[in-house]
């Protein structure tokens, strides 16, 4: 299954929707498209339900889903929640909200309870085993650390690396890829680390590169997008995490953006263009069976999770 968000302009305002799809994209159907705007949705442990915002309360709080779609409980109420993200163990919860001036980050358990302010920080990242969150420094905006659940440990991942940001996380989030700007230049720098702020290569994509990078549940191969000079179109390409015998795994001239493996590896999905429509498509990891999962839309999605039985 696979759970992604959409928006619209309408009447002068964004509509988020989120929507459902299968493997071959037959079962595509709106999932939650009232008024209110639902997005970012992400499976829970099981793939019996979602979780996901939604300003349906006139706020912008966590919800929960059957995957039906027909039984929604609110988990918070009154914050203005920016980020979330759900533990390995898909026990508990830990999610962003801006209160006098600060972002803090919390805790809380799957069903809403033992709210808990752990830090302040942005963009927090369960680490494999759930104990830790990697995180993005709140107060320059420069450095990612690390800071285990219950304890005041906290490890400096990175140190003055301007404009840090965590691109990309393996499933098994004991390694990520993180995006840095140099002082007064307009260019980045990615690099491979692990939970532990242990360096393992730099990583290169030329000038080409669209977007961000993704890692595989492994952390062991890397997919993108780049320009294709035989198609003449921007296209999927995976390989190793040295980047060094990339493979291009769309072939179809157009403008093929956003690559996600699934868990299993064995397929990437990723958003593709054509004239001024998107689709959601996946193709195996030997760059066959391009497949359309989605219906076209005219605002890519933003946000995408898949669950495999």
């Amino acid at each position: 299954m696979v759970v992604y968000d959409t928006f619209n302009h309408l009447d002068g305002r964004f509509d988020h929707d989120i929507w459902m799809t299968d493997f071959d994209g037959q079962r595509d159907h709106g999932l939650l498209t009232e008024s209110s705007n639902d997005f970012n949705p992400r499976f829970n442990v099981d793939g019996s339900g979602m979780f996901f915002i939604s300003d349906g309360n006139g706020t912008r709080d966590l919800f929960y889903t059957d995957t039906v779609g027909t039984t929604s409980k609110a988990l918070t109420s009154g914050l203005w929640i920016q980020y979330y993200d759900v533990s390995p163990a898909g026990d508990r919860l830990v999610f962003v909200i801006s209160e006098s001036l600060e972002s803090n980050i919390y805790l809380i358990d799957i069903d809403g309870t033992n709210k808990n302010l752990l830090c302040t920080g942005l963009d927090p990242v369960f680490t494999d085993q759930g104990d830790a969150i990697i995180l993005l420094n709140a107060s320059n905006s420069k450095n990612i650390r690390k800071v285990t659940i219950g304890s005041t440990d906290t490890l400096e991942i990175t140190s003055n690396a301007v404009g840090s940001q965590l691109v990309s996380t393996a499933y098994d989030r004991e390694r990520f890829i993180v995006r840095t700007k140099p002082d007064n230049n307009y260019s980045y720098s990615y690099y491979f680390m692990d939970h532990n702020g242990a360096f393992i290569n730099s990583l290169s994509f030329g000038s080409s590169l669209y977007g961000h990078p993704a890692l595989s549940s492994d952390g062991l191969q890397i997919a993108y997008s780049s320009y294709s000079s035989a198609t003449l179109g921007v296209e999927i390409y995976a390989g190793n995490t040295a980047i060094s015998t990339p493979k291009q795994l769309t072939k179809e001239g157009k403008y093929a953006q956003r690559p996600q493996f699934f868990p299993t590896d064995d397929f990437l999905i990723y958003t593709q263009q054509s004239e001024a429509e998107y689709s959601l498509y996946h193709v195996d990891a030997k760059g066959n069976n391009e497949t359309q999962m989605s219906h076209e839309m005219s605002q890519p999605p933003l946000n995408c999770d898949v669950f495999v039985y």
